[in-house]
């Protein structure tokens, strides 16, 4: 069981957790660098750290940024259930371009 836990301890900022969010268009307050934005988790678990992507049609994969923060109304959480409208900052993920979601992709693209 000890075995157990520091093992969990060792990699738990590198477990990916399976998250499908919707941006709420009325609730992108920057754009860019970093991007700060009201999400609703349709799928899965959004946590701090984990990267978010933006499908898109014509640009294909569009990373977005990691994860930074996370709040519900107006305080700190740590993570996001399906259902749950929270806000997000999103910080550049080191050695990708800062991106703006404006301009980068689509308000309606899966973001993953």
């Amino acid at each position: 069981e000890e075995i157990k836990d520091e093992t969990r301890e060792r990699y738990k900022d590198s477990i990916i957790y399976p998250v499908r969010v919707s941006i709420l268009p009325d609730k992108i307050f920057s754009s860019k660098n970093p991007i700060i934005m009201g999400v609703r988790v349709d799928a899965g678990i959004l946590k701090v750290g984990t990267v978010l992507c933006a499908l898109n049609q014509k640009r294909g994969v569009v990373v977005l940024g990691r994860v930074f923060s996370l709040q519900d109304n107006n305080m700190p959480i740590s993570e996001g259930t399906k259902g749950d409208e929270i806000a997000v900052r999103i910080d550049p993920v080191p050695g990708e371009p800062p991106r703006d979601v404006k301009a980068h992709c689509e308000l309606t693209d899966v973001v993953v």
